[in-house]
């Protein structure tokens, strides 16, 4: 399993096993979130900026690699 961000014509995407989120779209945000909390990583899945987010996309990353 991977997980990225992504730009597409500027607009940022959340890339879940090719599957791409808008995350221009607020009802996207709350698709993409649902999609990480699914993953039961036992992290805090929010999104509060794109910087904060990026960063919760490398934990994931890195717990998911593991498994």
């Amino acid at each position: 399993m991977k997980i990225k961000l992504l730009s597409i014509e500027n607009i940022p995407y959340l890339d879940v096993n090719s599957k791409k989120i808008n995350l221009s779209i607020a009802s996207s945000i709350y698709e993409a979130l649902e999609e990480l909390r699914s993953l039961n990583t036992g992290l805090d899945v929010k999104f509060e900026n794109y910087n904060q987010f990026a960063g919760l996309i490398n934990e994931i990353n890195k717990i998911t690699q593991n498994d």
